[in-house]
Parts: C-alpha cells; sequence; structure tokens
C-alpha cells in the first residue's frame, strides 16, 4: 500500500511500573504494571519489528492521561498518584500525531506524548528534540494555561 509511515497510540502505562517517585528518562525500559500496559508495550515491540524488518517508519506516541483543556477548572487530581503528572489536551494529542506524521529522518521511535505538566515525572525532551513537539497546554494544580497557539 506504499505506506511510509504509522503512527501507533501506545499508553503512557507502559512505564507505571516504576516507583511513583522515580524519574523515567526517555532510555528506561518499558516497565507495565497491568495488563493493559503490557499489551500497549507488546505493540511497540511488533512496531519496531516492523521498522527494522520491513524498513517502515513507525512512531510510538505513550499517551498520558487525556484531559479537558476547555474546562478551566481541570487540575492535576485524577485517579492515581501519576495521572496528575501524565495529563495531555486534546490540542496536544492532536499536535502530537501531526508532527509525528510529518517528521522526517525517524525510522522508529516511542515518545511519550503529555502536555507541559510541572512537576512531571516522564522525560519528554526527546520528542521535542526528534520530532519539534512542543505542547500547547500546561496544566498546573490551579487549572489550565494555553501556552501557545496551534492552528
Amino acid at each position: 500500500a506504499e505506506v511510509r509511515r504509522v503512527v501507533l497510540a501506545s499508553s503512557i502505562m507502559t512505564i507505571w511500573g516504576y516507583p511513583s517517585n522515580r524519574y523515567v528518562s526517555h532510555n528506561d525500559p518499558a516497565c507495565p504494571h497491568l495488563l493493559y500496559g503490557a499489551t500497549k508495550y507488546c505493540g511497540e515491540v511488533l512496531a519496531e519489528l516492523y521498522a527494522r524488518e520491513h524498513g517502515l517508519s513507525v512512531i510510538c506516541w505513550r499517551l498520558g492521561q487525556p484531559a479537558d483543556q476547555g474546562n478551566p477548572a481541570a487540575k492535576r487530581n485524577q485517579h492515581s498518584p501519576r495521572d496528575g503528572e501524565a495529563l495531555v489536551s486534546f490540542v496536544d494529542i492532536a499536535n502530537g500525531f501531526a508532527v509525528a506524521a510529518e517528521a522526517e529522518k525517524i525510522q522508529f521511535g516511542v515518545f511519550p506524548l503529555l502536555s507541559d505538566n510541572p512537576g512531571c515525572y516522564c522525560d519528554t525532551s526527546a520528542a521535542r528534540f526528534a520530532l519539534g513537539y512542543e505542547p500547547v497546554h500546561r496544566f498546573t494544580e490551579d487549572g489550565v494555561e494555553t501556552l501557545r497557539a496551534w492552528p
């Protein structure tokens, strides 16, 4: 079908097995704590296989917890202790998939897709460097800030 790039929706839950006080760098391996995260990691492994064996370019986004940026009262307190630091707005999700689809010279990569969350336990710098991803929203204890316009 001459598809050159696949952008895969994985999950931040692929790294939730790490202790909650541990910073997770871009180079740390997956560490799921539930079956859901393990199945998402399996998708990443298959994506790497297709990139390596078939030359398909694949970018895997480990999506954070989707949050409603349209609600000015949206706060970082979510279902688990880590949810609050792993929020991502719907606009940032769309932005992430757009930059991943257009990125050049990337055969394979796995990146967290998060909004700008103060105190985040997850390294997002690789996505900024490799893909040019810049979040549009920041979730704080007081609500949601818009950092920049997105189309």
